[in-house]
């Protein structure tokens, strides 16, 4: 910041030395909030506080010394001037965020939810209800997703035109549903760590099969990678070590497969002839991923995004951050009004309300209208822009908006870390892995996240209460780690 104020760097030299002073404020933070925890800052038992600000140092600020030249797949309206302005805006929040997570929810809070989870399943011991449990919510996953193809609503095969201009009152429910599968193979991961007998070996190949085929089915790279990771990190808090083996297989099938099989099959899914029926799609992705594994480009269309995109420059595209708070910080209230502070509070209130109820209930399309009103895409254009959570707070009111927001959400951070903490609950992954990615990794604007969280919460603990409450005799599982004894408070 000194270098900054004294030497008058060019406009590309403010956005490195920027990029560098937001990324060495957020690991400043992160030792901050991590020097009491174990195993590197709380990162090693994976507190999602610590994982937050080491992603954010990566994504918003590390990658955002992209734009010392501007890329070539960046938005247009984005100035270097403005995305210097982004990061010194984002790197005033990060102390704030530190606050609320160092301050906390309080005792009251903390314990109140960390005895839900007994509460909802009646007991303090990590048993299931039955072996059949993971097949259940494996065939409720199947057959939601199965309806959502039918019907045209799944992922990358819905008609886009369709879902932004109307919404039916079965579509939240097939979709609450159609998670199940994650929550199935977050809970035979546990029990392949706890009981790795063969039966348990099986139903967890079977399931994770399962879930990595609709995630390719989906066109959706961000299913696979939630998949994957959600296994790592199951394996990781219920073993007590890092499963480097799954993540650089992991790593290895992402880079060289599940990017170039995903782009062409968006590209015959949604090509110039339209959109393909989703059975079709379906019937397809097989003979896609078969020509992507052997290198042969059967389909007639690209194996990579972009002829002259790197796989790198690819990462780096669709990881970086700060274009969405560039065009934001820009924009608004100038050419952009700030959007009611209303909608923020009411958001969590209006998702409770059934469709079915209320049929002219609005469709939440936030990254579809940031589009047009801060990129001028045309209604045509069916496309979900990403929006950080920091852009989407300051249009809700400016700074004071993007600090009170930060600070807020520093306090769930902690809120979720002390409560539903799966080191010492192993049952706890089947909330933490999925809040792990919506609010720290694959983060939503914040409209759609508090939108989201109450219906998600609900259907979390009901997954909860069906694999590990119940009276009666439940299917023992005896612990093979190590660590296993100090898991359950």
């Amino acid at each position: 910041m000194i270098v900054d104020v004294i030497a008058e760097p060019s406009d590309s030299g403010r956005v490195v030395l920027r990029s560098l002073t937001f990324a060495t404020e957020c690991l400043a933070a992160l030792s901050l909030i991590g020097a009491r925890q174990p195993r590197c800052f709380g990162l090693g038992v994976f507190r999602l506080g610590p994982w937050y600000m080491l992603w954010s140092a990566f994504s918003l600020g590390l990658l955002a010394i992209a734009w010392r030249t501007p890329p070539p797949d960046a938005p247009a309206g984005i100035t270097l001037g403005g995305v210097s302005q982004a990061l010194t805006v984002a790197g005033l929040a990060v102390p704030f965020w530190a606050a609320g997570y160092l301050l906390g929810p309080g005792r009251g809070l903390v314990r109140f939810a960390a005895r839900l989870i007994p509460a909802t399943t009646h007991r303090r011991d990590v048993r299931l209800r039955s072996d059949a449990v993971p097949w259940i919510l494996c065939g409720v996953s199947i057959v939601a997703r199965l309806a959502e193809i039918l019907l045209g609503h799944y992922a990358y095969l819905g008609d886009a035109s369709q879902e932004v201009a109307q919404s039916t009152f079965y579509a939240q429910p097939i979709s609450q549903l159609s998670r199940c599968g994650l929550y199935a193979l977050l809970i035979a991961a546990v029990g392949l760590v706890r009981r790795g007998d063969a039966r348990q070996r099986l139903t967890f190949a079977v399931l994770l099969a399962v879930e990595v085929s609709f995630a390719l089915i989906s066109g959706m790279k961000g299913l696979f990678v939630t998949t994957v990771c959600g296994v790592c990190i199951t394996f990781a808090v219920a073993r007590g070590r890092v499963p480097m083996r799954w993540i650089i297989g992991g790593l290895a099938l992402f880079l060289f497969v599940v990017i170039p099989y995903n782009a062409t099959y968006r590209s015959l899914v949604r090509g110039h002839g339209g959109y393909m029926n989703p059975s079709s799609a379906v019937f397809m992705a097989p003979t896609v991923l078969r020509d992507t594994v052997v290198g042969k480009n059967g389909t007639g269309a690209s194996l990579a995004e972009g002829a002259q995109e790197s796989k790198f420059e690819y990462l780096v595209g669709r990881t970086r951050s700060v274009d969405s708070l560039a065009l934001v910080v820009e924009m608004t209230p100038g050419t952009v009004p700030y959007r009611h502070l209303g909608e923020l509070l009411m958001a969590p209130v209006l998702s409770l309300v059934p469709r079915a109820v209320w049929p002219n209930k609005p469709i939440r399309l936030t990254g579809y209208e940031f589009g047009q009103q801060y990129m001028s895409m045309s209604s045509q254009t069916y496309t979900a822009s990403a929006v950080s959570p920091q852009a989407d707070l300051y249009r809700y009111g400016g700074l004071l908006a993007l600090l009170v927001g930060m600070g807020l959400l520093g306090v769930g951070h902690r809120l979720i870390d002390e409560a539903w903490d799966p080191v010492r609950d192993v049952r706890c992954v089947v909330v933490f892995v999925p809040f792990l990615f919506s609010t720290a990794l694959l983060v939503d604007s914040v409209c759609d996240l508090l939108s989201a969280l109450p219906i998600q919460l609900a259907t979390l603990f009901l997954v909860l209460r069906f694999a590990y409450g119940g009276g009666g005799e439940s299917v023992d599982m005896p612990d093979s780690s190590a660590r296993s004894g100090d898991r359950i408070e």
